[in-house]
């Protein structure tokens, strides 16, 4: 083959271009200081990852695993698989690979594994929560902080918390009296009530305004109650009454009945010794028809004589346990009444107590000396790598990887027991603490 100037001349130029497009497109990643991502880089898995695991066609095998304190997630048919140390998709090969030899295909099958839920971390010492808590892709030591519900402050070294705490401990206290006098209003109503007064007592003149309210919306619901009574009073008595004159009425019957009986009867006698005599009477068989139907009309107005005064003398225990519960509901609300009333004040004078205590301690000066400056942060993290434990310094934007273990120490803390909260004696015990 002989040498063409023209097509080597063509050719040439092409290579270069494609050479110079390539260079270009990687320019950037040189200049920004990037770098293709390595196997290093690559997120390794640990004990209590939560894998999503998808096996094209193999349903049994699709589905979330968790990785065992061995290191290792168990999978239907493919048996155990070692996942610690691993990155996913070094994982979904292996598991790949092992699907093939055990259920003798041709090619690999194809297998995805994605990462449902990271191990979590823990963090501790100088912070208001410590323990452990879930991992979210991307964390910074900031967020860890943040997550554990930021530095831990004691109590001593704000003021403003105590001036906190005794507003929020006044607004119990008027809330409490509200309360207090609400009881005191009801314990007015259900007193009248047990007595069976009729009119609520009058108001008092030098009752404060949270009493005097109470008091009028108690007096509102005694009326409504006295006159529901009253209502259901009012018809009881009526029901007797309409049953007592219905008995009397059937009473009435029943003599008219027996009267009507006994003129019958003895007309019925005269009769027979008529027949005796050899006298015949056609008045024997209709009278003997009305004796029939009057002793059934007797019979009649006595079943409803006897109903009448079932009923009557159910409306008289009606009215009668009417009376009763009224009163005793009354009764029974004054016992749970004073019940409320007692740990109501126990509330109040607690509440008073932590008041005077807090306002007496944001009144005392505290010598310049006493003041604390803010104090400087330090953090550390433990972190386990290809089985070895390592501990590192690390600032508020040092990454936080699944697993780690944040140490927070305020600068100059010789150990971490100054940052757990300590329980204080009840006698030192200061509200907002």
């Amino acid at each position: 083959m002989g040498f063409n100037p023209d097509t080597t001349a063509r050719r040439y130029p092409l290579r270069i271009i494609g050479l110079l497009l390539v260079l270009f497109m990687a320019l950037p990643m040189f200049i920004l200081g990037g770098s293709i991502p390595t196997k290093a880089d690559e997120y390794r898995l640990g004990i209590q990852d939560r894998l999503r695991i998808y096996v094209a066609e193999w349903p049994a095998l699709s589905n979330e695993f968790e990785v065992g304190a061995s290191g290792s997630v168990v999978l239907p048919i493919v048996g155990e698989v070692n996942a610690a140390g691993l990155a996913p998709r070094e994982l979904a090969l292996e598991i790949a690979e092992r699907l093939q030899e055990q259920a003798k295909l041709r090619s690999l099958p194809n297998v995805a594994v994605d990462i449902s839920a990271y191990r979590p971390f823990y963090i501790l010492g100088a912070v208001t929560s410590p323990g452990e808590y879930a991992y979210r892709p991307g964390m910074l030591v900031l967020n860890a902080l943040s997550i554990a519900g930021g530095v831990y402050r004691p109590p001593s070294q704000s003021e403003w918390g105590l001036e906190s705490s005794a507003i929020n401990t006044l607004g119990e206290l008027r809330t409490l009296r509200s309360e207090a006098a609400d009881l005191e209003a009801e314990r007015v109503r259900y007193e009248a009530q047990a007595k069976g007064e009729t009119v609520f007592p009058p108001l008092p003149e030098d009752a404060p305004p949270n009493l005097t309210r109470a008091l009028a919306e108690q007096a509102q619901l005694f009326r409504a109650s006295l006159q529901r009574f009253k209502n259901e009073k009012k018809s009881l008595t009526a029901a007797i009454t309409l049953f007592e004159g219905q008995i009397t009425l059937l009473n009435q019957q029943l003599e008219d009945a027996k009267l009507k009986l006994d003129s019958f009867q003895t007309e019925l006698e005269k009769i027979q010794d008529l027949i005796k005599q050899g006298y015949g009477s056609p008045r024997l068989l209709p009278l003997n028809r009305e004796i029939a139907d009057g002793q059934l009309e007797r019979k009649r107005l006595e079943v409803e004589l006897l109903r009448a005064e079932q009923e009557l003398e159910a409306a008289r225990i009606e009215l009668r346990d009417h009376e009763a519960n009224y009163l005793d509901d009354a009764e029974t609300q004054l016992v749970r009444i004073r019940s409320e009333l007692r740990a109501n004040q126990e509330r109040i004078k607690t509440r008073e107590s932590l008041v005077n205590s807090a306002s007496g301690f944001t009144d005392r000066q505290r010598p310049s000396s006493e003041i604390s400056l803010p104090q400087s942060l330090t953090f550390t993290i433990i972190r386990t790598v290809d089985g070895e434990v390592q501990t590192r310094n690390a600032e508020e934007t040092t990454s936080v990887n699944p697993g780690d273990i944040v140490k927070v120490a305020r600068f100059g803390d010789d150990d971490l027991s100054g940052a757990i909260p300590q329980r204080v004696s009840s006698g030192s015990l200061r509200l907002g603490e």
